[in-house]
């Protein structure tokens, strides 16, 4: 619909989203859900969160994606289905933010924001976050470093080999809510080295559990950012934030290098 002139609002119909909710709140209390009604729960999931800011709430349903193949022979409503409708509850009760394009909008320059992460197994000094935010109009910037804390570490994926992808969609989300005052209503160049955290970014919604609740966390914060977002892949040797993603670089030449390019250091805000 036209909001005004040069503005389209995209909302979900009152009547799919109360659909939506209706049909698997009905199969919670049922105790089931068998692949098919799941595959038909995930249509209307999908066409109602199409319209919402940010599309929040699509890597939520990974749960129920799982569910509709053909291979799966279960019915039982599940943990995970439970955290799925809950978390749709939670973005759907009351109206979710609309998607609104402003085709009239003139947009300043963008930022050029750089993310990236470190780690390996058994090293509290190898599982570090950094971030990077510079502004070209000022030609000044900030950085902010940190080490992830074994709390967050124990909600991620323990199967995983390595945890280095979900850390680098961390670092995205911790981004976004460290320099939320500088990066409101701008538009942004984010570069990640990352493919996997690309992917994720760009379909919000992950495979793995831990990624699609990465996922649904940066969409969140987004929705609320209005900014304008483009990501793309830069090489990892080429990356400023590999610089503070290294706790153990502090106090050396590759550290000092972050003041030489008028970047000042803010505390990271974790999610």
């Amino acid at each position: 619909m036209i909001a005004e002139e040069g503005k389209v609002v995209f909302a979900p119909e009152e009547a799919k989203v109360a659909a939506v909710l209706r049909t698997l709140e009905r199969a919670r209390e049922e105790g089931a859900l068998s692949p098919a009604r799941a595959s038909k729960a995930f249509g209307l999931c999908n066409f109602v969160l199409s319209t919402v800011a940010g599309r929040i709430g699509r890597a939520a349903c990974q749960s129920l994606i799982q569910r509709t193949a053909f291979r799966y022979s279960g019915k039982e409503w599940s943990e995970a289905l439970e955290s799925m409708l809950r978390i749709l509850e939670a973005i759907l009760t009351p109206a979710p933010p609309p998607l609104v394009v402003d085709l009239l909008r003139i947009w300043t320059r963008h930022l050029v924001l750089a993310t990236e992460a470190c780690y390996k197994p058994g090293e509290l000094g190898r599982r570090g976050l950094g971030i990077v935010a510079w502004d070209p109009d000022t030609g000044t910037g900030v950085f902010a470093s940190e080490v992830v804390p074994q709390c967050i570490i124990d909600r991620l994926d323990p199967d995983s080999e390595t945890l280095i992808m979900q850390l680098e969609m961390l670092a995205v989300v911790c981004m976004y809510l460290t320099c939320g005052h500088m990066l409101r209503g701008r538009r942004v160049l984010h570069g990640v080295d990352n493919t996997g955290v690309l992917r994720t970014i760009l379909t919000g919604w992950s495979s793995r559990p831990d990624m699609a609740l990465l996922g649904t966390m940066l969409t969140a914060v987004l929705a609320r950012m209005d900014t304008d977002e483009w990501y793309y892949w830069v090489a990892s040797a080429a990356n400023i934030a590999d610089i503070p993603s290294r706790p153990d670089y502090r106090g050396t030449e590759r550290w000092d290098l972050l003041s030489q390019l008028n970047l000042v250091e803010v505390p990271m805000v974790l999610p």
